[in-house]
Order: structure tokens, then C-alpha cells, then sequence
């Protein structure tokens, strides 16, 4: 994905396109339409850029975890949601008014801290297990690639394949 702007509009069209606030570091994007409809995503950026249309911008009106949140909208249960109360037939989607009003779990903030937190670990390791697992299926693919050329050229020997 590229942070490099697609296209610039003026400060003017800007200022009404985004009548409805400006992103901040923390807030928190959602897909409400189309086939990446419940994608998810935490802003990390602090320079000025204007959302697509069918996206959502949410900021947090009372403190809270905005990191919870995120975890939680990408969960089975939310996604699900999501998708049982949307509307549409060629292009599916979710109207703000209706996602205003899907329930949504409040822990206290200690609470969401640590559930962040676990989440947070599981994350990184997972992450560390995909880059493994990623390393080691190149390696294979690489070794069955080298074995088909020496197949192909007559050079696998019984030597070759006990390898």
C-alpha cells in the first residue's frame, strides 16, 4: 500500500470534503461498502489527507482505547455483525445510522489496557511465526524448483534426492 497521494485536490475541496472532521493519529478507519466491507485500520499518519467515500472515521468520544476497539471490529463476532446488518444486493454495505447502533463492549479502560495489551503479544508472535513459516515454505519452493531443473536436465541422482 502507498502513503503516496493519488490524487490532490485544494485546500477548499479538501476543507468540504472533509466537513465531517480531519483525521488524527489513533482514529480509527472502516470500510462500509463494497468487497473490503468491515476492514479495519488504526491512523498512524499526522500529515493532512482526505478518506475515500464509503469510509468511516471514528474518534472516541469518551476516553477509551481506540487500540480495543480496533481488535475488536476485526473480531469473528463484530464482523459478523456487520455483515447481518448490512443492506444491498451488487454493492453491500453498512449505513453509518445502522453501525451507530450495533452494540458495542465497553470494559473499563484498566481493562482494555491489559485485553490490548495480550492482544498485542499474540499479535507480534503470530507476525513472528508468519515470517518463519513464510521463509521456510520459499525454501522449499526454491529446493522443489532446483530439483525439477536437475529432473529436467538429467542431473537428479539418487545423491541429489537424498538431500
Amino acid at each position: 500500500m502507498s502513503e503516496s497521494p493519488i490524487e490532490f485536490v485544494s485546500n477548499e475541496t479538501y476543507k468540504n470534503w472533509m466537513k465531517r472532521g480531519f483525521p488524527r493519529p489513533g482514529d480509527i478507519f472502516f470500510v462500509t461498502e463494497g468487497h473490503t466491507m468491515g476492514f479495519v485500520a488504526i491512523n498512524n499518519r499526522t500529515d493532512e489527507f482526505a478518506l475515500a467515500q464509503r469510509m468511516l472515521t471514528l474518534q472516541p468520544a469518551i476516553p477509551f482505547n481506540t487500540k480495543f476497539f480496533f481488535y475488536y471490529m476485526r473480531s469473528n463476532l463484530f464482523q459478523k455483525l456487520i455483515r447481518i446488518n448490512a443492506t444491498g444486493a451488487a454493492a453491500v454495505g453498512i449505513k453509518g445510522s445502522k453501525f451507530k447502533s450495533l452494540p458495542i463492549p465497553f470494559p473499563s479502560l484498566k481493562e482494555q489496557n491489559l485485553i490490548v495489551k495480550k492482544l498485542d503479544i499474540v499479535s507480534h508472535e503470530m507476525e513472528r511465526l508468519r515470517k518463519k513459516y513464510q521463509a521456510e515454505l520459499d525454501s522449499l519452493i526454491e529446493l522443489k524448483k532446483s530439483l525439477l531443473q536437475k529432473a529436467f536436465t538429467g542431473e537428479l541422482t539418487q545423491d541429489t534426492i537424498a538431500v
